[in-house]
Parts: structure tokens; sequence; C-alpha cells
């Protein structure tokens, strides 16, 4: 089967998924340290552009090309107008609700 078994697809997901959640966990602890707050956009929406490179033993290795966060996430929505909508919609109550938690702190 061209691009692997299923369980190979589904274990590079779960490798993927593993990979970006402790980047993610990583990123937070050091803005908390560095702003010295436990208010980040990134708790609330980021977006990881990760790539895939050959090591020199042949083994492949993630990594982080970007990480966007906040309203300044690009979502690559212009094939679905009305999801980017929704989207938007969603983002702007969430911004809402946080800069109120912000303001109250």
């Amino acid at each position: 089967m061209e691009g692997g078994t299923t369980a190979e697809r589904e274990q590079g997901l779960a490798e993927l998924q593993d990979f970006v959640m402790r980047t993610y966990r990583a990123l937070v602890r050091v803005e908390r340290r560095r702003h010295n707050t436990n208010h980040l956009s990134i708790d609330h929406l980021a977006r990881f552009d990760v790539s895939l490179i050959s090591t020199e033993d042949g083994t492949l290795d993630w990594f982080v090309n970007e990480v966007e966060r906040g309203v300044a996430v690009s979502l690559f929505s212009y094939s679905d107008w009305q999801w980017a909508l929704s989207v938007m919609d969603e983002w702007g109550q969430v911004t809402l609700a946080w800069l109120e938690s912000v303001e109250d702190a």
C-alpha cells in the first residue's frame, strides 16, 4: 500500500501528535517563565508547521518550521470561506473572554 499500512500511518500520526504536544508544552513553559504570566495566546489557538527530515543514519526526525499563535495565525482558510468565517467567529468569542480574564487578573 502506498504511504504505508493503516497501522503504520496511525503510528506516524501518533508520533506527530506526540512531537507537537511535547513542543507545545515546552514553548508554554518557556513563555510563562519569560513573560511571568499564565495568560498566553498560545493557550487559545496555535498552528504548528511541522516537517520531516532524513538523518544521516536513515531515520526520520520531526522539526518545527514555525509556530503561529493567537490572532496572527493563518488557517489556510481560502478553500472554505464558510468554515473560515465560523472559525473567526469562534476565535472572536474566545479572544474576548481571554481579554476579559486578563483584565480581571
